[in-house]
């Protein structure tokens, strides 16, 4: 299968070729090589999974191996939870350090992370912290036990220098329109803070979230031993996302006076604008990525609601 950009050949700084799986493919392979190390007695399993933010690390990758093996084998811990919260950033403001956003690896304490690692390694029972976003602080913690194989996710896993026989290194990789999509989607669903807006999110995804990535994270693709390839499927994501609107272009004489004439009522208005971007990933499939800005203006005083809608459409 292609990656997203086409033919090519990842190497690792040892100039060796990292090997690049489709999806089904990519699985199967990871499943094999946590089997080949649990056979050789090697325990537990460290998999870590990158990629750029809402590449599919957790529900492609993470969860399926969850799944495929016996749940009770399986423990997934998520780096985003590692992030310094705003009492840090408060000290740190007082030295004349500012905060950094959530997609550079000055946000991570990695040093939190290798230590619950080393002590799951050791046997020992963890206090992983619950981060929220919205909260910016970990509003809990959970006891984690040791499990057979431990699967670590996040975009800067493969920054984690710490690797023995018992890790193994996978990025996931995915179309630039593909991570932009998802990303905005679960950024407007479940971590919009009051006063943001979906518009606030899709800014922050093409100022921050793409520079960050191209900066940070697809640099660690060459620590891989694996590469999958997840590319974005308009047809099946759109119903992961709950996409449920059809429209219907056509021409015709119908005007707003003939259907008023006719007995309509106008029960709702919208403004919106288009965009329409081009990311390099698309030039040889001859796809347009166009992103309609709606904000729609209900009859009720305060009824105001954003929407962001998304195509790709042929040239």
């Amino acid at each position: 299968m292609k990656s997203p950009e086409g033919p090519r050949k990842v190497k690792n700084k040892n100039e060796d070729v990292i090997p690049e799986y489709g999806l089904e493919d990519g699985i199967k392979k990871l499943v094999s090589l946590i089997q080949e190390k649990i056979s050789k007695g090697i325990l537990p399993v460290i998999v870590r999974v990158a990629g750029g933010s809402a590449c599919g690390k957790t529900t492609e990758v993470s969860e399926k191996i969850k799944r495929i093996f016996n749940e009770d084998e399986v423990l997934i811990l998520s780096m985003d939870n590692h992030y310094f919260d705003k009492h840090h950033w408060v000290k740190m403001a007082k030295q004349g350090i500012s905060k950094p956003n959530v997609d550079e690896p000055a946000s991570i304490n990695f040093a939190s992370v290798e230590k619950n690692e080393e002590q799951l390694i050791s046997g020992k029972t963890i206090e992983e912290p619950l981060y929220s976003h919205r909260m910016q602080e970990a509003t809990k913690t959970v006891t984690e036990q040791p499990h057979n194989i431990i699967v670590e996710e996040g975009i800067f896993n493969l920054l984690l220098e710490k690797k023995s026989e018992r890790h193994i290194n996978v990025f996931v990789d995915t179309d630039t329109y593909g991570r932009m999509i998802r990303r905005v989607y679960r950024d407007v669903k479940y971590r919009m803070r009051p006063n943001e807006t979906a518009a606030d999110m899709l800014k922050y995804v093409l100022e921050t979230v793409e520079p960050m990535y191209e900066k940070h994270v697809k640099p660690t693709m060459e620590n891989a031993d694996m590469i999958i390839n997840n590319p974005f499927d308009p047809e099946s994501e759109t119903e992961k996302f709950e996409l449920k609107e059809a429209q219907l272009n056509f021409k015709t004489e119908l005007t707003s006076e003939k259907l008023l004439a006719l007995g309509a009522k106008v029960i709702d208005q919208a403004e919106q604008v288009d965009y329409y971007y081009n990311p390099k990933n698309l030039d040889e499939t001859g796809e347009t990525l166009r992103i309609r800005h709606e904000f729609r203006i209900g009859e009720e005083e305060n009824n105001e609601k954003e929407t962001i809608f998304f195509w790709l459409q042929r040239t």
